[in-house]
C-alpha cells in the first residue's frame, strides 16, 4: 500500500562516509532524506523535528550509543521504524537492538547493492514508492 508520497528518512551516524553511501541508496529507492545527524542527542532532536518514516541509526557513536537512542525514540514514538547500522560483530549488542524493537540491522561492510536490496524490503513494508 503506497503512501502516495516519498518516504521521509533520517540517517544518524557519526561517520560522514557511511552517511554519504546511504544517502544515494535511499534516494535511488525514492526516499527523501530529511536530515542527518552525527550524534545520538542530535539524532533524537532531528527525529522530533522531522517525524521521519524511516530512521537509519548507527549502533556505535560517541556521546550516546545507538541502543540508547533507539530506546529514546521508541519511548517517544513506539511505532518508529528504525534500522540499525553496525560495523561490529557483537551479537549481544545486535540482540539488544532487536529486543529494543529495531526492525533490522545492516552491517556496514555489506556490498552497496546488498544494502539497497535490504533497504528496498523495508521501504516496501512502509508502503513507499515501488
Amino acid at each position: 500500500m503506497s503512501t502516495g508520497r516519498p518516504l521521509r528518512a533520517i540517517i544518524v551516524d557519526d561517520e560522514k562516509l557511511i552517511r554519504d553511501i546511504i544517502k544515494p541508496a535511499l534516494t535511488t529507492l525514492g526516499c527523501d532524506i530529511v536530515g542527518e545527524a552525527e550524534s545520538g542527542p542530535d539524532g533524537i532532536r532531528l527525529f522530533e523535528e522531522t517525524s521521519p518514516d524511516l530512521v537509519l541509526l548507527d549502533i556505535r557513536m560517541p556521546d550516546m550509543d545507538g541502543v540508547e537512542v533507539l530506546a529514546a525514540l521508541k519511548e517517544r514514538t513506539p511505532e518508529a521504524y528504525v534500522v540499525m547500522l553496525t560495523a561490529v560483530d557483537d551479537t549481544e549488542v545486535i540482540e539488544d537492538c532487536m529486543i529494543a524493537r529495531a526492525k533490522d540491522y545492516l552491517r556496514k561492510t555489506i556490498p552497496v547493492q546488498d544494502m539497497i536490496s535490504r533497504l528496498q524490503r523495508h521501504i516496501d513494508r512502509l508502503g513507499g514508492p515501488a
